[in-house]
């Protein structure tokens, strides 16, 4: 059997196509994560109690590179799970609150 110069291309031509679809693959999970569209936004590391009322009042996080903390009012909590809280600002809000401190 006579082997082809075509099948040489086509080959080729396959391996690209895959090559470039991992490439488009890692290069849209960049963005997504650029984009802090991911699970990793931040962490709930305490919860201050009011021994008078019984209430949790700010709810200690940290988020971003850095792992800034910040004391995050429970107002801003819409939405909650067991694994998971969702809150009703972004992260430039977060910004705006001074750094948490313990006293």
């Amino acid at each position: 059997m006579r082997w082809s110069a075509r099948k040489p291309v086509r080959v080729v031509q396959a391996i690209y196509l895959i090559v470039g679809l991992v490439e488009g693959l890692l290069l849209i999970r960049f963005f997504l994560r650029a984009l802090a569209a991911n699970a990793e936004a931040g962490h709930i590391e305490g919860l201050v109690h009011d021994p008078i009322s019984h209430r949790v009042r700010p709810l200690i996080t940290s988020y971003g590179m850095t792992r800034r903390r910040v004391a995050v009012p429970m107002e801003w909590v819409v939405n909650r799970s067991p694994t998971r809280l969702k809150l009703s600002v972004g992260e430039r809000s977060l910004d705006d609150l001074q750094d948490w401190a313990q006293a």
